[in-house]
Parts: structure tokens; sequence; C-alpha cells
């Protein structure tokens, strides 16, 4: 599966959904869902200081929503992962599966190596030196 996360997909992006979550109405995620991910997931990649043609190939994992007290007496709880991928200028759903819910937070951003070598070299001038009051204002943004 690839579908390119835009207005234009809507309906796909809805269809695949459905097509995977089936009859599920807890921990489900939503076309917003998704959207609202990859826009974030942009976000702090440019408040990282990635070169937008350094994105290609980092991936954001989003989980539906899990409180710690899903446990249930009838089997294992199941919750929504979905896995996007950003393309050379959009990002896209590669991957959309039901699995066991897990009883933690997990929004993870990877990046790539070709992204954290831009994002270094962003915070080193041409002579090697790093650029302490860059590399500040790269941290202090990046925890929020």
């Amino acid at each position: 599966m690839k579908i390119r996360i835009a207005e234009d997909n809507a309906k796909l992006i809805e269809q695949a959904l459905a097509d995977e979550q089936g009859r599920a109405r807890v921990r489900t995620l939503s076309r917003a869902d998704i959207e609202q991910a990859a826009d974030r997931a942009e976000a702090t990649l440019e408040r990282m200081g990635i070169a937008p043609s350094a994105r290609k190939g980092c991936e954001r994992e989003l989980f539906a929503a899990v409180s710690s007290s899903a446990y249930r007496a009838r089997g294992t709880p199941m919750a929504t992962r979905a896995l996007l991928r950003r393309g050379v200028k959009d990002w896209y759903l590669v991957e959309l599966i039901r699995t066991p819910a897990l009883f933690q937070d997990r929004r993870q951003l990877r990046v790539t190596r070709e992204a954290a070598q831009s994002a270094w070299s962003s915070l080193v001038d041409a002579n090697g030196v790093r650029n302490e009051h860059r590399m500040l204002r790269r941290e202090s943004a990046a925890r929020y």
C-alpha cells in the first residue's frame, strides 16, 4: 500500500481504514489522525533543521490511543497502527494494520542517516566549528 496523504486521496485513505479496522469501534484511527500526524512530523523535521531534500525516507509510526486500563478478560485488546513514510515532497501511508495494543504512548519519528547528517551540517559552519547558538535554539525547539 502506498497512498499519498492529501485531500484528493481522502476517499482512498478512508477506504483503507475501513478495510483494515472493520467493525472495530475502539482504539481506531481516522483520516484526520493520519493527516495530523503527517503535519506534525513535517513540522518536527523542520524544527530539527533537516533540509527538505534530505527528508525522503523518514518514517512516522502512529498507534491508536491506548489507555493503561485496556486489559480485558476476553483476550488481547487490539489497536490500529499506521506507518507513514516521507517521499520526495509528500507523506505516504505505507502500512496499516491491527496489532495488539501497547500500553504506552508510541509516537515515533525515525529519520534517515542522510536527514541526520543534514541536520548536523546545518549546525556546523564551513570550518567545522559548531555554532552553539543554533544548537541551543534547535534543542529548545525540538522539546516542544
